[in-house]
């Protein structure tokens, strides 16, 4: 067989379409394909039907960059070939077309002379090598238009990019990067570091924090930590003791009578105490005055909220409460946190039931973490049970008085709801409670 080339024509066509893009529209990949245009003849004659073609890129030392199945190897022919329809000897190939592997651009930004290898086969002499070897044309170096010297756009920064500290050398930013007055005190939200000072300001000595000092220049304050103190200075050089702070618990404050200073642990309030587990086995409910416990007869199918005040983190192990007249089967307890309005909010826990058909003291064991802050201790019943309750006269009424300020304390709420689990979140609506029944709900520590 006697293959002759006559034109082999290269067309980047995708670069054409990317110049005629508008302006302001974003930018786009550049294509990865290649025209190959030219004509083919079979023994003096135009080839007319369908061949196949095997395509490889190969650079100046021979070696492969790219072939139509990723096969070439030292500028070897591919193995597997691809058919192309030859209309009176002139063919036409989309290199990196979907029929065969897609084109790198990359491999035009690193290499300078690129060669394309073609073998033909007219389907009866087998396939032969087309020679000799095309150099690729300048313009197919279009490609390398969306790289700078071999780097790809992703390699450089845009205008829109935050720069992270693993982008910044050590060292590399000082005083001299940064421009008076661009940097403020709006944009410093956090330090963290696992070095011996923090300076705000300028001037540092080893294990020193420093608060607006410049050496010989400014007055200044300081924490040593090297001696506990904290030191002033009238020159930023010169450093005098001001105040030693003795250790104390984490949480406690910075006090002091005008001539010494000293830790305290911060003011508590009445229900600290109530909840600071100095008593073991002691239960804890409602604020009350500390008033005679009354009875509390609960109507069927109410649930009910009465306040509990936690000061500082606790864990429950029980809940209870006590019947003095025995009705119905069961009631369920359980603690709601509060909306932020004084009203209940989410369910904490469904302890679970106890039974009321007889009397005496009816505990759940429960394990259960409060955090500071305002819950409700919950029960409802299926039965016309009595039990433990506050008097009027022995609650403290958190809620407050209406506007009308009449004569009816706000001491809890309660809502018609059928016996049962608890709802995920208090059902809204809720009667304050301003008379009996006031249950008693007790919780252990």
């Amino acid at each position: 067989m006697k293959n002759r080339l006559l034109s082999w024509i290269f067309i980047f066509a995708s670069f054409f379409l990317l110049a005629t893009q508008a302006v302001a529209a974003p930018p786009q990949s550049v294509p990865a394909d290649l025209v190959y245009q030219g004509s083919i003849f079979v023994d003096d004659l135009p080839f007319d039907g369908t061949g196949h073609f095997k395509l490889a890129l190969v650079d100046e030392t021979g070696a492969s960059l790219w072939s139509n199945d990723g096969t070439s190897a030292d500028g070897s022919e591919p193995a597997a070939a691809f058919p192309v329809t030859v209309n009176e000897g002139v063919f036409q190939i989309t290199i990196g077309s979907a029929a065969m592997d897609p084109i790198d651009p990359a491999i035009f930004s690193t290499e300078d002379t690129i060669y394309l290898h073609a073998w033909f086969d007219d389907g009866t002499n087998g396939f032969s090598a087309l020679d000799p070897p095309i150099q690729i044309s300048s313009s197919v170096y279009s490609f390398n238009s969306q790289f700078l010297r071999g780097y790809a756009p992703d390699d450089f920064l845009k205008s829109t990019d935050q720069i992270t500290a693993g982008q910044i050398s050590a060292g590399a930013v000082g005083t001299a990067q940064i421009a008076a007055g661009s940097v403020t005190s709006d944009k410093i939200t956090a330090f963290s570091g696992n070095g011996d000072t923090f300076t705000i300001g300028s001037g540092a000595a080893a294990n020193n924090v420093i608060l607006a000092s410049q050496p010989g220049n400014d007055p200044g304050l300081r924490y040593n930590t090297g001696t506990s103190t904290w030191q002033a200075s009238n020159d930023g050089a010169a450093w005098s003791d001001i105040l030693s702070v003795p250790p104390g618990p984490a949480g406690d404050l910075l006090t002091s009578d005008g001539a010494t200073w000293g830790s305290a642990p911060p003011p508590k309030d009445l229900y600290y105490y109530r909840v600071s587990g100095a008593a073991s086995n002691r239960f804890y409910t409602s604020p009350n005055t500390g008033a005679a416990v009354g009875q509390a007869t609960l109507a069927a199918n109410t649930l009910y909220a009465m306040p509990f005040i936690v000061s500082r983190a606790v864990t429950l192990d029980a809940m209870a409460v006590r019947v003095t007249t025995a009705a119905g089967t069961l009631a369920r307890l359980g603690i709601y946190d509060d909306d932020g309005n004084d009203y209940p909010g989410g369910l904490v826990l469904d302890a679970g039931t106890v039974a009321t058909n007889a009397n005496g003291v009816k505990t759940i064991a429960i394990n259960q973490d409060l955090d500071p802050g305002l819950y409700w201790l919950t029960i409802v019943a299926d039965g016309a049970v009595r039990i433990r309750g506050f008097n009027v006269g022995g609650m403290i009424p958190i809620l407050g008085m209406d506007s009308g300020l009449g004569t009816a304390w706000g001491f809890g709420y309660s809502i018609a709801f059928p016996f049962g689990v608890l709802p995920a979140n208090y059902p809204a609506a809720a009667a304050i409670r301003t008379a009996a029944p006031l249950p008693a709900i007790f919780v252990r520590f």
